[in-house]
This record gives structure tokens, C-alpha cells and sequence, in this order.
């Protein structure tokens, strides 16, 4: 049983387009999916798979679940890739964009993890990109905007999120409690 999930993620490892692996796409559904995921190995997964997986796990999981799928596999994934490349694969630029879908997910399991930390201007300067290609939820948007400006993260994330959100208006929600999603 052990072995499937291993299979699946050496075909990931070199998946370039057409169909996902039938057996992957049942992972969102069962119980243990965390588990099953991480035998499938997503650190070893082509940018062009975590797009797709991304795609996949978004649309199928509750917001808790994605918010983990984030946090997890594609944020360590893009970081990866900007520390390797000093810059942002278009297929984890798409992936970004996808994680969208579920903007609570998104701020949780991707936005709020990066404040925490103090990055280059390059890191911010894509995740803003992709932020400001999105229609956002006002709350989410207000609440990233205050979080970020608020002290608890590094001077990079101030500068981009007053330029990008702060600019256009978001900052006038009623609260500001990034726990509130």
C-alpha cells in the first residue's frame, strides 16, 4: 500500500502536462489525505505538478484543509524555488493565483506566515504581484494590510502592502483581526 503513493510521486516529480494521476485526485477526499500526501514527497514535485496539485487541492478541500495544503507544499515550494532561481517559476506564479480561491486560505496558510518572517523585497515584490492581479475579499484585503503595518512583520512587507492595498482603499474595514476569516 505504501508503494502507490511513492509511484504517484515520482510521476510528479517529472509531470509536465495532461491528466493528473487518478489515484492523486482521491486524495483530497479521504481522511488521512495530510499523511498520503506527504509519502508522495511534493519537495521532489515539478513546478508544473504543484500548479496542477494546487488546481486540484483548492477547488476539492475545505478552507482549513487548503489552508495546510499551503502552508505545507506550495509555500515551501515557492521558496524554494526564489531561493534556487531568485525568482518566481510562472508555473508557482499560476499556483499562487489558483490559492486564491480560498482568499482565508491564501492569508492564513501563505500571507501571514511570510509577515512573520523577514524576507527580501524579491519574495514580496511576487506575492504582491500575484495579489494585486486578484480581486480580494475587503475584509481579507483590510486585515492584510493592517497586519502587515502593524509592527509584527519585517519593513519590506510594510512598504509593498501600503503601496498595493493600502493605496486603494482597503484599509477602511471596521476590523482588523486576522484571525477573522
Amino acid at each position: 500500500m505504501l508503494e502507490v503513493p511513492d509511484r504517484v510521486g515520482l510521476l510528479l516529480r517529472t509531470y509536465k502536462s495532461g491528466p493528473l494521476p487518478k489515484l492523486f485526485k482521491v486524495i483530497p477526499s479521504l481522511p488521512a489525505w495530510a499523511r498520503l500526501l506527504a509519502l508522495t514527497h511534493p519537495e521532489n514535485w515539478s513546478p508544473h505538478a504543484c500548479r496542477a496539485a494546487t488546481k486540484t487541492f483548492i477547488s476539492t478541500m475545505k478552507p482549513a484543509q487548503a489552508q495546510l495544503y499551503l502552508g505545507v507544499v506550495l509555500l515551501d515550494a515557492v521558496r524554494q524555488d526564489i531561493q534556487e532561481n531568485k525568482k518566481l517559476n510562472i508555473h508557482y506564479y499560476e499556483a499562487l493565483k489558483k490559492s486564491l480561491y480560498k482568499p482565508g486560505a491564501f492569508f492564513k496558510g501563505i500571507i501571514f506566515p511570510l509577515l512573520d518572517v523577514r524576507l527580501s523585497l524579491c519574495w514580496w515584490g511576487h506575492s504582491v504581484d500575484c495579489l494585486n492581479t486578484a480581486r480580494l475579499h475587503i475584509k481579507g484585503g483590510s486585515n492584510y494590510c493592517f497586519y502587515s503595518c502593524t509592527g509584527q512583520s519585517s519593513g519590506a512587507s510594510c512598504i509593498c502592502s501600503s503601496s498595493s492595498y493600502c493605496r486603494n482603499g482597503l484599509h477602511r474595514s471596521a476590523t482588523f483581526d486576522h484571525t477573522d476569516f
